[in-house]
């Protein structure tokens, strides 16, 4: 019996160890491959965000290219983007359409302030008035 204990022993010296290792290499083999397949899928999400927004920009583009295919769009693009001009035409150039609302709303806001202004003047005027006729009455 005491030989079968050390064969035994033995056995399983031998066989845990080996058993150990090819568990751990298992588990190590799993986690880097989960880790891979959900890089894979994270890919996946982002590269169909992608698509999405270049079929987008493909049906922006064919609507460029069909209103491309009309001679008055090519001409008033022309006129726009590169200043062509027809004979007897001027052509004006607004460099910044923002800039200019910003301004005409400064200028706005002067015509108020001015108008507000104004009106105070003519309220003192009359009051300085009305005392002075009150004052020389008395």
């Amino acid at each position: 019996m005491a030989r079968k204990s050390k064969k035994f022993r033995r056995r399983i010296a031998f066989t845990v160890p080996i058993t150990l290792c090819i568990i751990c290499f298992s588990l190590f083999s799993c986690a880097t491959e989960l880790i891979k397949i959900n890089n894979l899928v994270k890919e996946e999400k982002e590269l169909k965000v992608e698509l999405q927004k270049l079929v987008q920009e493909s049906k922006a583009l064919d609507i460029e290219i069909t209103k491309l295919n009309d001679p008055d769009y090519i001409a008033r693009y022309a006129r726009e983007k590169y200043l062509y001009s027809k004979d007897d035409e001027i052509v004006v150039i607004i460099e910044n359409a923002e800039k200019v609302d910003e301004v005409s709303n400064q200028i706005n806001k002067n015509y108020i302030l001015v108008g507000i202004t104004f009106c105070v003047t003519i309220l003192l005027a009359i009051f300085v008035f009305v005392f002075r006729k009150n004052k020389k009455t008395k």
